[in-house]
């Protein structure tokens, strides 16, 4: 017998997200497992681990695509979760506030039962009564609570205000507040994410747009391993579908040089395609559905451009003689 049962709690937690990253679909598994932390957790009587079980449930309600049961489990868990007194107890012993994150996550479930009129109300919560009482340092929480947020706010043209928060909570906090020994696995994704919505949200000078093009075209800087592809993926948006869009965006500006473009949509396209291919719906697994709702469009777009280039190819051919 455990005198303190609590230990075994981030075990739990560890579990689920494991789950979530092997793309796991065995529903009465996965309920089990989330069962057995509701019933240990309610029994410990703290809100801290109580409320991180009902987080856990209602992530993964939401996983399996039951998006309405998902934001009832999350009201549950908002009437005992107190940003003031719970985050720092949270993240001691779950590593980050994953409270606070499926708050944020919830977002993307509004979206996709085509209210979106809540889901910017939710991204408003996360910018002004949360992530501003959250710990700096743990620069790996403000990545994943604003992660599933800043692709709302673009989608619904804020890209300037998520880049702003963006750069507040993430990218200054990282550059200020972490010594030369700092590190998070997400630090390869700032430059991107930032241009990527200022793209979306502005017109880019000319030096700005070049240098855009540079990194987009360069082979090393771009494309993502399947251990980050699979981790963003599961809060919202796979890293390889950023770099797509971004190629996307620059192969339709009008001031991008014409000799670079058919390479940005060969890119952007290939880029996408394994982004789609990464989070549909397969005989084995339910896939990512918010990854999948985020990689798409971007990927039935530059088909379309890599379709008509492929044309243009072969009309050129022929009128040449071949």
């Amino acid at each position: 017998h455990i005198a303190d049962r609590s230990i075994i709690f981030p075990v739990f937690s560890g579990l689920f997200i494991a789950l979530r990253f092997s793309l796991n679909d065995d529903f009465v598994y996965e309920q089990g497992l989330v069962r057995m932390f509701l019933r240990e957790t309610k029994l410990h009587n703290d809100p801290i681990h109580f409320s991180r079980a009902l987080a856990m449930q209602s992530e993964m309600m939401a996983r399996h695509g039951r998006f309405e049961v998902a934001l009832d489990i999350k009201s549950q868990m908002v009437l005992l979760y107190d940003v003031h007194e719970h985050t720092s107890g949270i993240s001691r012993a779950y590593g980050s506030d994953r409270c606070g994150q499926c708050i944020a996550q919830s977002a993307l479930w509004h979206i996709r039962l085509g209210d979106s009129d809540r889901s910017l109300e939710v991204c408003e919560q996360v910018l002004v009564d949360l992530l501003p009482c959250m710990d700096p340092q743990n620069i790996h929480n403000a990545f994943l609570m604003l992660y599933p947020v800043i692709w709302v706010m673009k989608d619904n043209g804020m890209a300037i205000r998520a880049k702003e928060a963006f750069e507040k909570y993430v990218v200054k906090n990282f550059e200020t507040l972490l010594d030369e020994r700092g590190f998070t696995s997400d630090r390869q994704l700032h430059e991107p994410i930032l241009m990527l919505l200022t793209l979306s949200g502005i017109d880019s000078s000319t030096e700005y747009l070049e240098h855009c093009i540079a990194w987009a075209l360069d082979a090393k800087s771009d494309r993502f391993d399947s251990e980050i592809n699979f981790a963003t993926a599961s809060v919202g948006r796979n890293a390889n579908s950023i770099t797509a869009e971004i190629c996307l965006l620059l192969a339709t500006n009008p001031n991008t040089p014409k000799q670079n473009k058919r390479a940005l949509v060969e890119k952007g396209y290939e880029l996408a395609s394994g982004s789609v291919e990464l989070t549909r719906s397969k005989e084995s697994t339910r896939g990512m559905i918010n990854a999948f709702n985020q990689a798409k469009p971007v990927y039935d777009t530059l088909e379309e451009l890599h379709v008509r280039l492929s044309e243009d190819s072969r009309n050129r051919r022929t009128s040449c003689g071949f």
